[in-house]
């Protein structure tokens, strides 16, 4: 299995197939990629799968969203 051999490979201890495509849609929506292309990359169905289940979004992320919204409101 490929994604055991790059857990062990980077030294990472009780780390799974989900947590790594948990982890990797996390990264890379956190840093600007766009949904559909996560969803394409972790070969999911549909964005919903990616967004609802797999994407887990840190509170700078939030913030910064927030704080992008409010300029372009002109707050």
């Amino acid at each position: 299995m490929r994604a055991a051999w790059a857990a062990d490979k980077a030294k990472l201890k009780n780390v799974g197939l989900h947590t790594l495509r948990h982890s990797a849609a996390t990264a890379m929506l956190e840093n600007g990629v766009n949904l559909k292309a996560v969803s394409e990359a972790l070969r999911h169905s549909s964005i919903a799968i990616t967004g609802d289940v797999y994407a887990h979004i840190s509170e700078n992320t939030l913030r910064s969203a927030m704080a992008t919204l409010a300029i372009a409101i002109g707050l």
